[in-house]
């Protein structure tokens, strides 16, 4: 049975933000590394379903963040829009496990 879950934030009832931030990211990556190891597809690295993942466990349900405002995509991985659909933040997505290297950090800080 699962647990009952926070209407406004999407986590289970008692839980922090912080916790339900945390369980929805490992859940993601499980998410992530179950589907990718079911269904391997050639030249496909687990980084497209991560983002899917991240939208569907932690944006739209833990932070609340409006489903028609999250844009997935590959030069931009997951942008999230304002109430006037301007860019509010991107985030730059890598399959679980990815060490950065120096010129991605340098791209994205």
């Amino acid at each position: 049975m699962s647990p009952r879950r926070d209407p406004k934030r999407g986590t289970p009832t008692g839980q922090t933000l912080g916790e339900g931030i945390l369980a929805a990211i490992r859940r993601a990556i499980e998410r992530t590394t179950e589907t990718s190891k079911a269904l391997p597809l050639p030249g496909e690295g687990e980084e497209r379903p991560c983002r899917n993942w991240l939208r569907s466990n932690l944006l739209v349900p833990v932070l609340g963040w409006p489903e028609d405002r999250v844009r997935i995509g590959e030069s931009f991985d997951i942008l999230l829009l304002d109430e006037h659909d301007k860019e509010a933040l991107t985030i730059e997505a890598k399959a679980p496990f990815h060490k950065a290297t120096g010129q991605e950090r340098a791209d994205f800080t």
